[in-house]
């Protein structure tokens, strides 16, 4: 129960806009308070440990390549991203073809990943 009118009470449009974004913010923060969630940092079950130093060089080259700034590095970056999208999609695609393949007659079993 918040009393709006008080807004009013002020003279400056601009004290009056700050004193309501006051109140709103006091009854979003009561009423839907902001909350992180934690997100497990599990490996999907296509993931392979072929997959892994490729994420890695991946990943090494992205640092190296945005503090360098050098068109070669770069190259060898998008080179390295290309290589391992497509690894993960293939790996993706077995994955789950192996998976249907195999639970073709238990349509409950098909598709459990974890």
């Amino acid at each position: 129960m918040i009393d709006w009118n008080r807004v009013t009470t002020h003279n400056n449009p601009n004290e009056m806009w700050d004193f309501w974004k006051h109140l709103l913010g006091n009854v979003i923060d009561k009423d839907a308070p902001f909350t992180t969630k934690r997100v497990k940092n599990e490996r999907s079950p296509w993931s392979t440990n072929e997959l892994l130093p490729e994420i890695h060089k991946r990943d090494f080259l992205t640092k190296k390549a945005t503090s360098t700034d050098d068109p070669s590095i770069w190259k060898q970056f998008k080179d390295a991203r290309n290589k391992d999208n497509n690894s993960a999609r293939k790996a993706t695609r077995k994955y789950f073809s192996e998976n249907l393949d195999a639970n073709k007659s238990d349509p409950r079993k098909n598709l459990a990943i974890n």
